[in-house]
């Protein structure tokens, strides 16, 4: 048997599988950071803008009559501004969930590598299992033939005495 690792290729193989396997999910991991701080960037940017919107439409409101007009100005304006920051923080909301969901979409095509990479384990094991059970059962053979030729009755003789007249046998090629 050769002094040689069998299993060298294998284990450079899953190396680069899982060096590669990290690698892109390090860029996977940058890539949704960087996708979640630009919601979040631009959830503040139109924040402020909503705010500085909201403080002109009101400074407008003050300008109005007393007459009841001015405060419900003022009340659709703060309503109007709150549905825009609603709208806001659930688009960041949704946001996160497509980053999760992308996440989870990458970590199923990973378990689904591994899985197969672990079927085809087993299915190798299993070739594995059954070459060794059929050298087990040619050795079984062999060592049966070796028992049966250890117990085959061996003739032997410790002594011959031969007795023949042989002027009959000689008279006999004569004639």
């Amino acid at each position: 048997m050769s002094k040689g690792d069998r299993n060298q290729g294998t284990k450079i193989v899953g190396f680069i599988a899982a060096t590669l396997i990290a690698a892109l999910m390090l860029v996977g991991v940058y890539d949704s950071g960087r996708k979640h701080g630009e919601a979040i960037g631009e959830y503040e940017a139109n924040s402020d803008t909503y705010a500085r919107h909201t403080q002109d439409q009101i400074t407008q409101c003050l300008t109005l009559a007393e007459d009841g007009t001015k405060s419900e100005c003022m009340v659709q304006v703060i309503e109007a501004n709150n549905e825009h920051e609603r709208a806001e923080k659930d688009l960041v909301a949704q946001t996160e969930m497509a980053l999760w969901a992308l996440g989870m979409l990458v970590v199923s095509f990973l378990m689904l590598f591994v899985t197969g990479l672990g079927a085809w384990w087993v299915r190798s094991t299993l070739i594995e299992t059954k070459n060794a059970v059929k050298a087990a059962n040619d050795a079984v053979e062999v060592t049966r033939d070796i028992g049966n030729r250890q117990i085959r009755p061996y003739v032997y003789c410790s002594a011959i005495r031969w007795k023949a007249p042989l002027k009959p046998m000689i008279s006999a090629l004569k004639s």
